[in-house]
């Protein structure tokens, strides 16, 4: 993540020097990335406490490490078969959204679509 590189490197930002942070966890072995998918799946995971594989990356968890909430957006995949893991279907994302909503969070959703086009 940018944000502990800069710390590591002695370049400290605060999260307003950035327009957007996308989270990624590109160095874990495949494993540990799809036990940590899973922390995403239910609404817990996704909004209030990870846990697990990637701890402090649930959305009302980032802001404790320097990113302000109010730049923070859901990221998902459009559909089933867009990603190996992380779709969550509408219903239940739309339960999500509205708990997040309601302690605070006023951001979006984006999804994205992969595979052939």
């Amino acid at each position: 993540m940018h944000l502990l590189y800069h710390k590591s490197s002695g370049q400290e930002r605060d999260g307003r020097d950035y327009d957007a942070c996308n989270l990624a966890a590109t160095k874990n072995p495949a494993t540990q990335l799809q036990r940590g998918a899973q922390a995403y799946l239910a609404c817990e995971g996704l909004i209030n406490t990870s846990g697990g594989a990637f701890p402090d990356t649930a959305l009302l968890e980032i802001p404790k490490n320097g990113i302000p909430l109010d730049m923070l957006v859901i990221g998902k995949p459009a559909m089933a078969t867009d990603a190996s893991n992380g779709f969550m279907d509408p219903a239940t994302l739309g339960t999500c959204v509205k708990e997040a909503k309601a302690k605070g969070w006023n951001g979006g959703v984006m999804v994205w679509q992969g595979g052939p086009f």
